[in-house]
């Protein structure tokens, strides 16, 4: 005996939940990913982009933002020539190319590699980041 086929108006109301299911899990995991960001670089990137980790996505498009230009990107304001030379060194740059592509935990992870041979951040030297 097979299955009943589910009446029309079901497969509505089913594909509407499988969407908003869907949209909770990606929030979600978004929000787990921010949450393993520690607090002092959550206060840099507040800082250097009002907290915006994916700065500089839209810095060719019409949804550009105030400020928003091509020198810097992502969360922490990488300098497009430095994120390129840290990413390549700690192996994620072939997965993004741009700061703005990576999630915050990857930002993060360049930053640190950077911060650990001498990089600056305005931000951290000026007392922004420590509050």
């Amino acid at each position: 005996m097979g299955a009943s086929p589910v009446p029309e108006g079901r497969k509505g109301v089913l594909r509407s939940l499988i969407v908003i299911l869907v949209c909770f899990a990606l929030l979600a995991g978004n929000a787990a990913a921010s949450e393993k960001v520690p607090h002092f670089w959550k206060r840099v990137a507040h800082c250097e982009t009002g907290g915006k980790w994916n700065w500089g996505q839209f810095a060719h498009s019409n949804h550009r933002r105030q400020l928003e230009g091509t020198s810097y990107e992502g969360g922490l304001g990488f300098y497009v020539g430095t994120w390129r030379t840290w990413a390549r060194a700690v192996h994620v740059l072939t997965r993004y190319p741009h700061a703005y592509m990576a999630p915050p935990v990857i930002q993060v992870k360049v930053a640190r590699y950077g911060l650990a041979r001498g990089g600056y951040w305005g931000s951290i030297h000026n007392g922004c980041a420590r509050a």
